[in-house]
């Protein structure tokens, strides 16, 4: 809603970083990719470069689109794409409009996981900002969470 963020997973076979770099050489040539980053995480359990690409065509907003390049068959692979099909199949159009008014009310300067909503509102019940704040004092997060419904 507010921090626009576009998440895609990429698995190959091997990753090589010179492979990576020259797909994401052609993504950055766009005249409105206005920064990217990268970060090298073959050698940790992620298994995995990731890459932020910048987007904003001028007058527009911008947004974020995080290419993560992940190694098929590690510790990883599809697990992501499983906790989203779970979400989908729980949510309701009652939990799906507290998850929406959740990000629509979090300040603009805030930047907060989108499974951190989802834990809050489908497992936990959270329905407004002021128990969103207390069950997030409550529940801190940090790194990668695996949760699923």
């Amino acid at each position: 809603m507010k921090h626009r963020d576009i998440d895609f997973h990429v698995y190959t076979d091997v990753l090589d970083v010179a492979k990576s770099f020259a797909a994401v050489a052609k993504i950055a040539a766009h005249p409105n990719v206005t920064r990217l980053s990268y970060l090298n995480l073959m050698n940790t359990d992620e298994h995995c470069l990731e890459w932020h690409v910048w987007y904003q065509k001028p007058g527009d907003v911008e947004w974020q689109i995080d290419m993560i390049h992940i190694l098929k068959g590690s510790a990883f692979d599809g697990v992501f794409e499983e906790v989203a099909d779970r979400i989908c199949a729980v949510l309701t159009p009652e939990t799906r409009l507290a998850i929406l008014d959740l990000k629509y009310q979090t300040p603009d300067d805030e930047k907060i996981m989108g499974i951190v909503y989802y834990m809050a509102v489908l497992r936990d019940g959270v329905r407004n900002y002021a128990e969103f704040s207390a069950w997030r004092q409550a529940n801190p997060t940090d790194g990668i969470i695996l949760w699923k419904p």
